[in-house]
């Protein structure tokens, strides 16, 4: 189990569920987790029973030695590799996720100075300035581009099994009532250019990248965090209203 401090709901109830379970039921649980003092005790009273294999609490080294490996691989981040271990270990506070997600963000823009004097504080934050990015996008935030993002998210937040990137494709047409095969020309490096780094593409199928990604989407309008007026209308534009969502899929599902 990979992240257990990230699953918010229910975590306590799945603890309890597992180290209640009588010894005659052979289970084995390998676990990540982020130095949880409540999780650490809970499972590791069971590491000598052999029922749990191993508890690994992900901690700030995880998390420099990822860096330290980015900053080598890319060039346009070597004049920041200090400020990079520094702020971004910071700010990261042990989640892995957020460290991923700033170093795109950070390799995505040309003002990399600017991203690390203040990054976004937390997840929440870090998708809300994701969104608010890929809206104004120049290269994408044309309309059609910006319509074809909030179907695809909604799609594949709702979606009872992971869809294909032909699938969502067929979606982005569908809704702008055209059929023909011709005109189904949103290929899957399109498709992650109008969504990444929020979704990818394994075995064919399309999903988010994290959890948190699609329990972000989920919130309410009235969640965000950013203040401006402007910025929460455009980010909210992306947020997924479920039962909006399911019909979108049952009518153009239906076409």
């Amino acid at each position: 189990m990979d992240a257990l401090d990230e699953c918010t709901e229910n975590r306590s109830t799945f603890i309890e569920a597992f180290t209640t379970l009588p010894k005659e039921i052979d289970v084995r649980l390998c676990v990540t987790s982020r130095d949880v003092p409540h999780i650490k005790r809970a499972l590791e009273k069971h590491l000598h029973e052999g029922r749990v294999l191993k508890v690994k609490m992900q901690s700030d080294k995880d998390i420099r030695e990822y860096l330290q490996d980015c900053v080598e691989k890319h060039q346009e981040l070597h004049p920041y590799r200090e400020e990079i271990l520094e702020k971004v270990t910071h700010h990261a506070d042990g989640m892995f996720r957020y460290a991923v997600l700033l170093i795109d963000e950070l390799l995505s823009s040309p003002m990399i100075s600017a991203k690390l004097e203040s990054p976004p504080a937390g997840l929440s934050q870090m998708y809300e300035h994701i969104l608010f990015r890929l809206h104004t996008d120049p290269l994408r935030n044309m309309p059609q581009h910006q319509r074809h993002r909030k179907l695809i998210l909604q799609w594949v937040c709702v979606a009872k099994r992971p869809l294909t990137a032909e699938e969502l494709a067929w979606s982005c047409v569908a809704d702008e009532i055209s059929l023909d095969p011709k005109s189904c020309n949103i290929q899957s490096q399109k498709l992650m250019e109008l969504c990444s780094p929020l979704l990818e593409i394994l075995d064919g199928r399309v999903y988010f990248t994290h959890k948190s990604a699609k329990e972000f989407l989920l919130r309410k309008p009235a969640d965000l965090y950013t203040q401006d007026s402007n910025v929460k209308s455009q980010i909210s534009t992306y947020l997924v209203d479920s039962t909006h969502a399911h019909l979108s899929i049952a009518t153009i599902g239906s076409m």
